[in-house]
């Protein structure tokens, strides 16, 4: 009720209401799917998030680098849309892609005018610095970005066809005797939920 509150109070009756403003003016604790779910029954979700991911996308590509802008919206609105060999990505996948290469492309803006010029070394030692997680996805990103170029002829070869990610070590430390003792006996944890020590997920 509160996320409905929020987003219908000044509203005018029958008006519809944007997808967009459901996840950006509901309460932090209202759930945004369940208030799509119920404007949607009541003929009053208007899904304007395609037009904002373009917009976002349009956006964002227009501060890159001129040399290397275009390539770079092309590549997104692909992974948006899908084509005839990819199926369509989500927005978060394409937020993370663009976050970990729009760094790099800048970086490599300074002595670089287009993505042709990008070399094997450029690449390989681009992810060195990272680790884990953010070493995997930027890898992904870079190989995404020169695989779309390779196939639409913006460059003549590859520079990511050896570049690999690695695995992600999962690795779980074991409770110790007296952190297991502790958690039940502890007076002031009320439900099972909360006994699990913090950092065991």
């Amino acid at each position: 009720m509160d996320g409905l509150t929020a987003v219908l109070e000044d509203r005018t009756p029958g008006r519809p209401v944007k997808l967009t403003e459901v996840r950006t003016r509901i309460p932090r604790h209202a759930s945004s799917y369940r208030v799509a779910e119920v404007l949607t029954d009541l003929e009053l979700l208007e899904d304007d998030s395609a037009l904002a991911i373009r917009s976002w996308i349009d956006d964002r590509t227009a501060e890159l680098p001129s040399g290397f802008a275009a390539d770079v919206r092309a590549c997104l609105l692909v992974l948006l849309d899908g084509d005839s060999r990819a199926k369509p990505r989500s927005h978060t996948c394409l937020y993370v892609y663009f976050g970990c290469v729009r760094p790099l492309l800048e970086k490599w803006a300074t002595t670089r005018g287009h993505l042709r010029e990008i070399t094997v070394a450029d690449v390989t030692a681009a992810p060195s610095p990272l680790r884990g997680w953010q070493r995997r996805n930027a890898i992904a990103s870079l190989r995404s970005l020169f695989r779309f170029a390779k196939k639409r002829g913006l460059i003549f070869a590859n520079p990511t066809t050896r570049l690999k990610t690695e695995e992600i070590q999962r690795n779980l430390l074991p409770m110790t005797d007296v952190e297991i003792l502790a958690a039940p006996g502890s007076p002031s944890v009320a439900s099972p939920g909360r006994r699990l020590p913090t950092g065991t997920c």
